[in-house]
């Protein structure tokens, strides 16, 4: 099958995911790119359909060799599209010719699974998703337990949170919620919570991560609600020396996750 009419019904469709509200909906995304593609391919995801332009895959060979792969992975294989229709379904200017479309698990809580002494990174109210794709990076980097978003104001499976983690959503396990269940949740599970805050007297690096923890990082203009903080076992803060008060959410998150990885390998 080769699909060449930007009205049609299937390709008005896949332009819908770009929407959360239609990608909440259908519990369905979309996946561009080869590294993306590749981590996708290495997870327990169901890809539901493929999509791809010829004549951009025949200039990259990892693109061709994607294809069949994935075609092996779907009941409907790959459909062809023209130039014209990949442009209209991509949401980014280049993603070496191939879309796949991908059923969103769900994100309870209760799907992760909490082995002895986890550490997971817990990320209040984020909006950018830049930071939250550059948060899974840097979990994935220490093979954190997990990511758990409170309160999200955007979803994990937004183009550009898969884009800016490189796939790595593929591979940290997520799940999202509100802060009164994550209370609860670590408490059933003696997870400490760990947050970060600028009014803190403790350094982060004078606390003892190797525990069982939930590192919890603030929104960067509002920081954490002190409803949240008040459930918390302990604030540590990150000295800021220069004249802003603050880091990036994202940076923060990294330090935090890279130290407790140092803590815990000994070094």
């Amino acid at each position: 099958m080769r699909i060449t009419s930007q009205q049609n019904s299937r390709v008005k469709y896949l332009v819908s995911l770009h929407k959360r509200r239609e990608r909440d909906l259908n519990q369905q995304f979309l996946v561009e790119g080869i590294r993306e593609h590749q981590r996708l391919l290495a997870s327990s995801y169901q890809i539901e359909s493929v999509w791809y332009c010829p004549d951009i895959t025949e200039r990259f060979e990892a693109s061709r060799a994607l294809v069949e792969v994935l075609r092996e992975r779907t009941e409907t294989g790959a459909i062809q599209v023209s130039s014209s229709v990949f442009s209209r379904i991509a949401y980014r200017g280049s993603s070496e010719g191939i879309i796949s479309v991908v059923k969103q698990p769900t994100l309870a809580l209760s799907d992760l699974q909490v082995r002895s002494n986890p550490f997971f990174l817990i990320a209040y109210g984020l909006e950018k998703p830049g930071n939250i794709g550059s948060i899974l990076r840097s979990a994935d980097a220490v093979a954190s337990d997990g990511v758990i978003v409170c309160d999200p104001r955007t979803d994990f499976f937004n183009p550009n949170v898969i884009r800016a983690s490189i796939g790595t959503v593929f591979s940290v396990p997520v799940a999202a919620t509100n802060p009164t269940q994550l209370v609860v949740w670590a408490a059933s599970h003696g997870i400490h919570l760990i947050a970060t805050s600028p009014n803190a007297t403790t350094s982060y690096t004078e606390m003892d991560l190797t525990r069982s923890c939930g590192i919890v990082i603030g929104e960067e203009h509002a920081g954490l609600p002190d409803s949240l903080l008040d459930c918390v076992a302990h604030t540590v803060s990150l000295p800021v020396l220069g004249q802003g008060d603050s880091l990036n959410a994202a940076i923060t998150a990294a330090i935090m996750l890279f130290e407790t990885n140092r803590q815990r390998s000994g070094y």
